[in-house]
């Protein structure tokens, strides 16, 4: 098991913040780190306390929203409240692939995937797809415009980031654009919708978290990447969703190769 010091759990923490979010992959960036320390694996625990962080982030970030969903139902029928059923019930149809997939193939992503050689191929790739879909696609659609059928489909495109490299608001964000989303509308439904998975993964490992609550790594690495987060969350949002996704491309191009020639 990997050991290490409060400052390199405030590192780690910070690291998963800030990528969770961007469409950089968290995943590679964090195989990326244990390969520098030998290969090994972060515990478990702490990658509990890490995703919980950055769960609770979006949860906070988008609680009026998610308030806003709970008042839908209990109000009496306007065209907002339909528009916000509607975007609830899409939400739910785009959690279910990822998740459906995510618990038959747990297992086998943590032990079979968790290489640096799997995530040099994806952080090219998807990178270069972003871009050029964002690029090529016209931005006219609104989430409430969303379809029953394009929902599900966003929700395929999301579950791509089990394999790591890819990306998580990487994949949902181009499904997003490739259906013709606005580009700051693809973002805010790939963050809402990531919101309940990033949530239901950190319960399934409950039993991590209370068995090692009290570690200060823990304590740590969840405020950190809970802090970071909420930052990486409205920089993104406010500020580069303004500009394309050119430069995610390249770094992700850069970082690609780079692990490339160091491991083969």
């Amino acid at each position: 098991m990997m050991h290490f010091s409060n400052i390199e759990a405030f590192f780690i923490g910070a690291l998963q913040g800030v990528t969770e979010f961007l469409p950089v992959s968290s995943s590679a960036h964090l195989i990326i780190y244990s390969y520098f320390k030998n290969g090994e694996k972060l515990p478990l625990y702490y990658n509990v306390a890490l995703h919980f962080g950055t769960a609770l982030a979006l949860l906070l970030y988008f609680w009026r929203d998610w308030l806003a969903f709970g008042k839908a139902f209990f109000s009496k029928t306007t065209k907002k409240s339909i528009e916000q059923r509607k975007l609830f019930f899409n939400l739910v149809l785009a959690s279910i692939p990822a998740g459906v997939l995510g618990l038959l193939l747990r297992d086998r992503i943590e032990t079979d995937l968790h290489s640096v050689a799997i995530v040099v191929f994806p952080l090219a790739l998807f990178g270069f797809v972003l871009w050029y879909v964002d690029k090529k696609r016209p931005k006219i659609k609104c989430l409430e415009e969303l379809s029953k059928k394009e929902a599900f489909l966003l929700g395929f495109g999301q579950s791509l980031a089990l394999l790591p490299g890819v990306s998580r608001s990487a994949a949902s964000i181009t499904t997003g654009r490739f259906l013709c989303l606005k580009r700051e509308d693809a973002i805010r439904f790939s963050f809402l919708m990531g919101t309940p998975l990033m949530i239901a993964a950190s319960l399934l490992h409950m039993k991590e978290f209370s068995l090692n609550f009290m570690e200060p790594q823990f304590y740590i690495g969840f405020l950190s990447s809970f802090a970071l987060g909420l930052i990486s969350i409205h920089f993104f949002l406010r500020v580069l969703s303004q500009f394309g996704f050119l430069s995610f491309a390249l770094y992700r191009l850069a970082l690609s190769f780079y692990i490339y020639f160091i491991i083969f």
